[in-house]
């Protein structure tokens, strides 16, 4: 069984051009696992949603230089008993594009 606990994700995100919606099934879990990735819909918008190399295990402290890149970057933390990455990213990217404009 797994406990809830918090869970830290560092990754990348994109629009998406593909023509297909997001699903709550195994075939469409099946599809992100074939990608490597996520797709989430914000405001209407696909996006891709992937992780990087970064792989914390100690979520209490842990200290790392990002290398600069020309992606937006998602920093993730959150209580997964309270929400999934999906919601957290999805509440992420939203901020982002209504604080850029």
């Amino acid at each position: 069984m797994l406990l809830s606990r918090m869970e830290f994700f560092h990754g990348f995100f994109e629009e998406s051009y593909l023509d297909i919606e997001p699903e709550d099934t195994d075939e469409f879990a099946e599809f992100e696992q074939d990608n490597n990735a996520h797709f989430i819909k914000v405001n209407g918008q696909l996006y891709k949603i992937w992780r990087s190399d970064l792989d914390v295990e100690d979520i209490y402290g842990f200290a790392e230089v990002l290398q600069p890149t020309d992606r937006h970057q998602l920093l993730l933390h959150w209580y997964n008993g309270g929400g999934s990455l999906k919601e957290v990213a999805e509440s992420a990217i939203k901020h982002y594009l209504e604080n850029t404009k």
